[in-house]
């Protein structure tokens, strides 16, 4: 029986550690492609990988630049359409709710939306408005 709560733990502590693991490499590329390090990466690798010439790296530094805005752009259609969704679901969540759980959820919503801008204000100091929220 130990044999096997040892396995247990392991694996626990195994999947954690993966978990976590992930959770620092998104936000190292988050904070990579934020300040326009993903970008510089991607130019050096395809230069290096397919020996661009000078005048093809140009041309792959205004395609990457363009699709980064073209990024940035799309992210703040997404918005309010993740709002409207946001507003969407706790409306059909409330009347299923006694008074107590209401007013129980409304913390919570609250709770939730401390985190998210300190979240934004963390991860998203130098350009707010292009970043995904959701």
């Amino acid at each position: 029986m130990k044999r096997y709560q040892v396995v247990g733990l392991v694996f626990f502590a195994l999947v954690i550690g993966f978990g976590l693991g992930l959770n620092v490499a998104r936000q190292k590329s988050w904070k990579q492609y934020k300040s326009g390090k993903m970008k510089t990466h991607m130019l050096e690798k395809f230069s290096r990988t397919l020996e661009l010439t000078e005048t093809q790296k140009e041309s792959v530094k205004v395609i990457l630049d363009a699709k980064q805005q073209q990024l940035r752009a799309l992210r703040q259609e997404m918005h309010p359409r993740f709002e409207e969704l946001r507003a969407q679901t706790r409306e059909k969540i409330l009347p299923l709710l006694s008074d107590e759980q209401k007013v129980k959820f409304d913390v919570m919503e609250k709770e939730f939306e401390a985190k998210r801008r300190k979240w934004k204000d963390k991860h998203l100091d130098s350009d707010k408005s292009s970043a995904p929220v959701e």
